[in-house]
């Protein structure tokens, strides 16, 4: 699937399974696509899949450490993991941006 195809699924109704396959076969071909990154980060979140999201935001920060919303991201989910100063870490580097 194409990026465009993976994005229109991720804004309606989506099986999660299905759409992670697509999203990890596209990412073999387009390993840096920061949007796709962003998806699938955001699939595991709503998934519950904590670990799996972070090392998406962490992917979309080693290809560019000035992205805002992938730093907010990754503070919301270490704040809620109870990391404080992870979760500050992040959440001023965003601010930063």
């Amino acid at each position: 699937a194409g990026s465009w195809l993976i994005k229109s699924k991720f804004m309606t109704k989506y099986d999660s399974d299905t759409l992670l396959k697509e999203i990890d076969d596209y990412l073999k071909l387009h390993s840096t696509d920061m949007d796709i990154l962003f998806i699938r980060a955001k699939v595991h979140q709503k998934n519950g899949k904590i670990d799996q999201a972070i090392v998406s935001y962490q992917q979309i920060l080693a290809n560019s450490d000035k992205v805002a919303f992938a730093h907010y991201e990754m503070g919301k989910i270490y704040e809620k993991a109870g990391l404080a100063s992870k979760s500050e870490e992040h959440i001023k580097m965003a601010r930063l941006y």
